[in-house]
């Protein structure tokens, strides 16, 4: 749908649905050789040739249907400059569902795209839920991102370029039902663009994909007109090729086409991915569902984060902290992937950003709260949970095995060791709160637990209190 030329966006339906059908017969599909398809009139109804009849008559006896797909839809539905031409898709959907014969027409768009009420499209599309069957894809898998990975090693071996194991296992852990996200990062291995930053962190929130956008469009804008020239294509995506070139320079043009972040669509220049244009519009960043689980209790990873002041090292910090070797080498894991901490690989030597060492408490928890607000737990008990209901700590217990262990029986002191650790993260963040040591709440507030900010109030006890009363609604003795 990007490629929709304004100038002749009037006979792009019938020319789509012709060549359809002609490529249909030309590629054998159809067994009439050497016919050729009419389309009689550029108003509906655009199936009653006699060309197309015998297509039609022809698909019919052989038991074959064609269907005509139009992808990215949102172009249609979301630009005023190309809304007539929803009319036009509406007028063919309808001629279609009336032939009830073997064409089928789908269109496709993002999940997220809403039509308000003010739209003129609106009421027609609810309209046409009589003759449409609308298909919701499955999310994208785990086993998808492995194939899609499988077939990006092959290529690159066929390059000379071979992909490290660890780099693949960081992308299959990151890029779980990201498909954009895995994509994106694949075109930058592939062009070498960034240096990867697996060893160091082990999860990827909003705000490394904010880092990565910044670093693409400081990469392609090498001048200010460069940065004018790429907004002005996001504000108007897709955008004719002749109004940015009477516009803009030729050399400016050819550097951000040249940069990928600019792509050319039949006659016109889109942003090459629509979350980045997003981005570039409104800052709005991707939310990136996150399934993290903490190594440390907040408690011990704040104060052997404290220590970084002064310790460079594994050995200084347990040293300094009483912790043994294994419980520090947890938390600086929990610390490189949320408190700006990176680890030397030449020297092994542990830098802390001296702005966020210098923050207090509350402005940590705050900052917590926006990487972990999107974590797969807390949308599962704000699904279940409204605001200042409970659950049980059994109940959650539960929750983080069916998460993580897709509900296999697990070693339930293991099980609580993770609970407690999980939990303390959440409560020092604000996005839950504790009430006594059993009961786990959704604050009233959001981000505005009674613990937030408070280590030495998160800390959880692993004794396991069963539930006979049903989630939201403990007993009134618990409540005492």
């Amino acid at each position: 749908m990007t490629s929709v030329n304004q100038e002749k966006a009037t006979l792009f339906v019938i020319a789509v649905i012709r060549q359809a059908l002609q490529e249909a017969i030309d590629n054998r599909f159809v067994d009439l050789p050497n016919h050729q398809v009419f389309i009689e009139s550029a108003e509906p109804p655009y199936f009653s040739s006699e060309s197309i009849q015998l297509l039609i008559k022809t698909l019919k006896n052989s038991r074959k249907v064609i269907v005509i797909f139009f992808d990215q839809f949102e172009e249609i539905l979301t630009r005023d400059s190309l809304s007539y031409l929803y009319d036009l898709f509406k007028q063919a959907a309808y001629e279609v569902d009336s032939l009830k014969e073997n064409i089928v027409l789908g269109f496709c768009w993002r999940t997220d795209v809403n039509l308000p009420t003010t739209n003129p499209a609106y009421f027609t599309w609810h309209n046409l839920a009589k003759v449409r069957k609308d298909i919701y894809f499955s999310e994208f898998s785990q086993q998808d991102s492995s194939s899609l990975l499988d077939g990006f090693e092959k290529y690159l071996k066929q390059q000379g370029r071979p992909l490290q194991t660890n780099i693949k296992k960081w992308l299959l852990n990151n890029c779980q039902n990201q498909p954009w996200l895995l994509k994106k990062i694949c075109g930058d291995i592939y062009n070498q663009h960034s240096e990867l930053y697996s060893e160091q962190k082990k999860v990827i929130t909003k705000f490394d994909i904010k880092t990565i956008f910044e670093e693409d469009i400081q990469r392609a804008t090498v001048t200010p007109e460069c940065n004018i020239c790429l907004r002005y294509i996001a504000k108007c995506s897709p955008v004719p090729i002749m109004d940015v070139c009477t516009k803009f320079d030729v050399n400016v043009i050819n550097s951000l086409l040249k940069s990928k972040l600019v792509i050319e669509t039949g006659q016109n220049y889109k942003i090459y991915w629509d979350m980045f244009r997003e981005y570039l519009l409104d800052g709005k960043l991707p939310e990136m569902i996150i399934s993290y689980r903490p190594r440390t209790k907040i408690s011990t990873l704040l104060k052997i984060f404290r220590l970084l002041k002064s310790c460079e090292t594994i050995s200084d910090l347990a040293s300094g902290s009483g912790y043994g070797n294994g419980i520090v080498t947890n938390a600086v894991l929990d610390l490189q992937n949320f408190f700006q901490v990176t680890r030397n690989k030449e020297n092994d030597k542990i830098i802390a950003s001296e702005i966020f060492l210098n923050l207090k408490n509350e402005e940590i928890a705050e900052e917590l709260a926006e990487k972990i607000e999107a974590h797969v737990v807390i949308k599962k008990i704000y699904e279940k949970l409204n605001p200042g209901e409970s659950m049980w700590q059994d109940e959650f217990h539960k929750l983080l095995g069916e998460i993580w262990f897709e509900g296999k029986e697990m070693n339930q002191k293991t099980l609580s060791d993770y609970a407690s650790k999980m939990l303390s993260w959440f409560y020092f963040a604000g996005l839950l709160e504790r009430k006594e040591d059993w009961l786990v709440v959704r604050p009233t507030h959001p981000k505005q637990g009674k613990q937030k900010g408070k280590p030495e109030d998160c800390d959880v006890s692993n004794k396991r209190k069963i539930s006979k009363w049903s989630v939201g609604h403990p007993s009134l003795l618990d409540l005492l």
